[in-house]
């Protein structure tokens, strides 16, 4: 096995995912994007690649799967489930989360208390007491690497871009009472995602060097280059966010936990944010354009659930309570899917 990393950059506006929608599957007045890629979106991209690249025309041509066996062996029968428990991605073994890169420097969400200094405890009561912290301001997310001691904000990477306008009806005349407002993003100039991905050799040498692939929302365009001579370090980007004599769990994904996570740390610094995912198969799915609950031919959606968002971090006053936090969040099938990724964090005092 072998792994590669993949560049990705937008060749302008992205939009990836929508909550917005009524139950006819229009869109309501504003829908607002998620910064980063699902990982569900990303690892269908990558089965995309692997069709387009490594399985041949007699497997995929002409944008159409073709021999339907030899696909399922290629990228796995059926799309991502968040609640599979046994999951196969063909010769995709596993996919990392997505990261940000910077002129190829990858850089990993900071830890949501970064820069919060002086965590004590109310005379022993486990309740924190944040010298420099107060609920009534905002936080933005923030990212670090591995050298630069600065972390960058998420307005300096992101950039908004409001999008209006009237739904066309079937004749393709606006409608006038289907006004919508739309925000997209586009990266700042040297920013792109990242993802590493792990096949077996003679795969990935397949890939092209540089490629496009369309993605998300409006099926933008993304610029797709392979990476060498650089490495992720998750840990060596996580471990500067230590505290002077607690253990930190830090999520360096989205991650879905079954329990509530709560009653088993001493407090956090978390967020959660909805997900659902497209599903299709490959014996069925014939209309990969298409969403309906009903249509077997077409994409159908999942059901709504909450994940914690990636850069929560839980403190525990000992390993062995964070070794036991750790069994919630480790899901085989998951984390092959690039989510439920974490960084476990000793205190200062710990050698």
């Amino acid at each position: 096995m072998s792994k590669i990393i993949l560049k990705i950059t937008p060749v302008d506006g992205y939009f990836f995912g929508s909550e917005n929608r009524r139950s006819d599957d229009t869109v309501n007045y504003f829908l607002k994007s998620f910064t980063v890629p699902q990982q569900s979106t990303m690892l269908g991209a990558i089965r995309y690649m692997f069709l387009k690249f490594v399985a041949g025309d007699a497997v995929f041509k002409d944008n159409k799967i073709v021999d339907k066996e030899a696909a399922k062996k290629m990228i796995g029968e059926k799309s991502f489930n968040l609640n599979e428990t046994d999951f196969k991605m063909g010769k995709i073994t596993s996919i990392s989360e997505v990261f940000l890169l910077k002129n190829d420097t990858p850089f990993l969400p900071a830890p949501f208390d970064a820069g919060l200094e002086g965590i004590n405890f109310i005379q022993d009561s486990g309740i924190p007491d944040i010298a420099n912290y107060s609920a009534k301001e905002h936080y933005p997310k923030k990212f670090a690497s591995k050298d630069d001691p600065d972390l960058v904000k998420s307005c300096c990477i992101f950039k908004e871009v409001i999008q209006s306008g009237n739904k066309k009806d079937n004749k393709g005349d606006d409608d006038d009472d289907a006004y919508y407002k739309q925000q997209y993003y586009r990266l700042s100039e040297g920013w792109s995602f990242g993802v590493e991905l792990e096949s077996d050799d003679e795969s990935l040498k397949k890939f092209e060097k540089e490629f496009f692939v369309n993605m998300g929302g409006e099926n933008k365009l993304f610029k797709i280059e392979k990476l060498t001579g650089v490495s992720l370090n998750k840990d060596e980007i996580i471990e500067r966010f230590k505290h002077s004599k607690l253990y930190k769990i830090v999520l360096i994904s989205d991650t879905y936990f079954k329990d509530d996570p709560y009653k088993n740390c001493l407090f956090a610094f978390s967020k959660t944010k909805s997900f659902r995912n497209l599903k299709s198969t490959v014996d069925d799915t014939k209309k990969y354009q298409n969403r309906s609950s009903s249509d077997n031919e077409s994409m159908n959606q999942s059901g709504l659930v909450e994940l914690m968002e990636s850069g929560s971090v839980f403190y525990f006053k000992t390993n062995d309570e964070a070794e036991k936090f750790k069994k919630q969040i480790d899901n085989e099938y998951l984390s092959k899917a690039g989510m439920n990724k974490y960084v476990l964090i000793q205190p200062k005092t710990v050698n």
